[in-house]
């Protein structure tokens, strides 16, 4: 089946931690996260080598403290203090403006693109291009 895709999105990667957290460890740079209780997700094991990649930096010897089976799960770990996580600014952006989280060396855009994927007898199709529009306007406004 031949598919139509739409141009991709670049999501941001922030690495975001409580304000509490932030106050207790106080991280000035990448190579501070050495000494950080640094987050990771099974879904998503690579995230943070791509985050050093995408801001020049390498620290070989980066150890993920605690591995959560989900994003989310990661999210409210960090967001209760637990550590510094590593997650799409999409999935971020509603604790980020609750002051929940905090990302203070802001977004980096992170190597894989998300795609809308329409089959080719679906991309005429009123309703699939209203959809279409609509999650492109959501994929704008998210960046």
């Amino acid at each position: 089946m031949r598919r139509w895709t739409r141009p991709g999105y670049r999501a941001g990667l922030p690495w975001v931690r409580s304000p509490d957290y932030l106050l207790r460890h106080p991280l000035k740079s990448s190579a501070d996260l050495r000494t950080a209780q640094v987050l990771g997700t099974a879904t998503r094991k690579g995230v943070w080598e791509e985050w050093l990649s995408a801001v020049g930096s390498e620290i070989p010897e980066l150890q993920i403290a605690e591995e959560y089976e989900h994003f989310y799960l990661m999210l409210q770990a960090a967001t209760f203090g637990a550590g510094v996580a590593m997650a799409p600014k999409y999935l971020v952006q509603r604790e980020i403006d609750a002051g929940q989280l905090v990302a203070p060396f802001g977004f980096i855009l992170g190597p894989h693109r998300l795609q809308l994927w329409i089959a080719h007898h679906l991309r005429q199709n009123p309703d699939v291009k209203t959809l279409a529009g609509w999650i492109k306007a959501k994929m704008v406004e998210a960046a």
